[in-house]
């Protein structure tokens, strides 16, 4: 039997860092000029993004299929290569998700 998540609710800060690393993601893996697929999944995350940003003020229901992407972008962006200064744990932030 599938349980439904419950919705999510972020603190801003928490809200803006994991939405910045979204927006961030879906430019540099899914640049514009790419496949059909491509640009879809870069317009659903670029619309993700949004939504995480705004959910300090209420509750979001994130998608199960949708978190693999979200930890893939945070990972990404606060990793020492790209954010090597940003003293942002990415781990923190996925703990944020469950």
């Amino acid at each position: 039997m599938k349980t439904k998540r419950e919705p999510l609710k972020l603190e801003a800060e928490a809200a803006r860092q994991i939405a910045t690393s979204v927006m961030a993601y879906a430019d540099a893996a899914y640049p514009p000029g790419g496949s059909e697929c491509a640009q879809a999944t870069h317009q659903t995350l670029k619309e993700l993004a949004v939504k995480i940003s705004r959910s300090h003020d209420s509750a979001i229901n994130l998608k199960k299929r949708q978190l693999p992407l979200i930890k893939a972008a945070i990972r990404w962006y606060y990793s020492e290569e790209a954010q090597p200064q940003s003293g942002i744990d990415p781990e923190s932030l996925i703990l944020q998700l469950q």
